[in-house]
């Protein structure tokens, strides 16, 4: 019976501790995305009409909700949604391949079979695993909130992992 109890006891610590890597690991994915994400706004403002990082922002911007509508939150949901599903429906991600910006659309949302991840292997043939980012006008305003989020199975747990973040760009 001690034997059990520790076999058990360790299982359960090796659990916590994969979780606690994913999460981190997720966490600094959508760091990455947030921070990409607040330098093709501020360098697509710069540049002007024509420019790289601005035709990249208004390609952004075409995935954009409309605001009449909520995005898709993943946080705390009992299950991961379909990539194909309609949460999906304003999603993208972005990927960074030597040196160059490029937009994940939603047809490469995958869901994950491990932890929540960007796979940059070039930017027309990136995956992006279970990350999005949704972009909404904030109504009346001249502000974008981009809701960057993540869901994933974890081992040991009946739900799903998730984790998310809010930043707020202003086009003033």
């Amino acid at each position: 019976m001690v034997a059990v109890a520790t076999i058990s006891l360790m299982s359960d610590g090796l659990a916590i501790s994969q979780r606690s890597l994913e999460a981190t690991l997720a966490r600094q994915q959508i760091d990455s995305q947030a921070e990409m994400l607040r330098y093709i706004h501020d360098r697509g403002r710069q540049e002007g009409a024509g420019g790289e990082f601005n035709t990249l922002w208004n390609s952004i911007l075409t995935a954009t909700n409309s605001g009449s509508e909520e995005p898709g939150r993943l946080i705390n949901v009992d299950t991961c949604p379909d990539p194909t599903s309609s949460v999906y429906d304003h999603s993208f991600a972005i990927s960074q391949s030597g040196g160059s910006l490029g937009i994940i659309q939603r047809s490469n949302i995958i869901q994950p079979t491990t932890y929540a991840r960007i796979d940059n292997i070039t930017p027309a043939t990136s995956q992006s695993h279970g990350i999005s980012i949704q972009l909404a006008k904030v109504s009346g305003g001249s502000a974008y909130d981009a809701y960057v989020q993540a869901c994933w199975d974890a081992p040991g747990l009946t739900r799903p992992m998730t984790i998310g973040t809010i930043v707020r760009l202003y086009d003033a």
